[in-house]
């Protein structure tokens, strides 16, 4: 365990806090000697107390579906007008209300086939329900990135419906 303030590369006025705990490391550049000296007493102080916090690493906030939906619409694509109408249409009016909230890693199969089945039991023909499936689809696709894992979803010339199993 160790907590060493240095200049990182001598004579650049860069001073850097270097942390050593339980085999992980971390860094972090703090600007000037006395601030430097600050932070690592006060880090010092927090590894005393096994307050470690501040070793975790942050993890990326995970978007939901409404912002994956955004990044998936700015993409470049190769659509008539028509059609990124009609599939923002489909996202603002049926899948923001339902899905928008949805972080894009909790949603699951089971979860698409309830939403699904709702649009069915309002009355919504399967071929309405294709057209709203469609930019669910691209938005998946955009965040497995992996565009060719896109095929097992079930086209609109299957014998079975999306959301039922085949």
């Amino acid at each position: 365990m160790g907590v060493i303030v240095k200049e990182k590369n001598k004579g650049s006025g860069e001073w850097w806090i270097y942390v050593h705990h339980n085999s992980r490391k971390k860094t972090k550049k703090i600007g000037d000697h006395d601030l430097a000296q600050d932070v690592a007493q006060k880090i010092r102080a927090r590894l005393a107390l096994k307050d470690f916090g501040f070793m975790a690493q942050k993890k990326d906030p995970v978007p939901t579906f409404k912002e994956a939906a955004r990044l998936w619409l700015a993409e470049p694509q190769n659509w008539r007008e028509s059609t990124r109408e009609t599939y923002v249409f489909n996202l603002e009016k049926h899948i923001f209300p339902k899905l928008g909230k949805v972080p894009m890693n909790t949603l699951t199969r089971s979860k698409l086939k309830a939403f699904f089945a709702g649009l069915i039991k309002t009355g919504m023909s399967p071929n309405t329900v294709a057209l709203i499936r469609a930019p669910i689809q691209g938005v998946i696709c955009l965040a497995m990135d992996r565009p060719t894992r896109c095929r097992t979803w079930p086209s609109r010339t299957d014998n079975h419906a999306p959301w039922s199993n085949p």
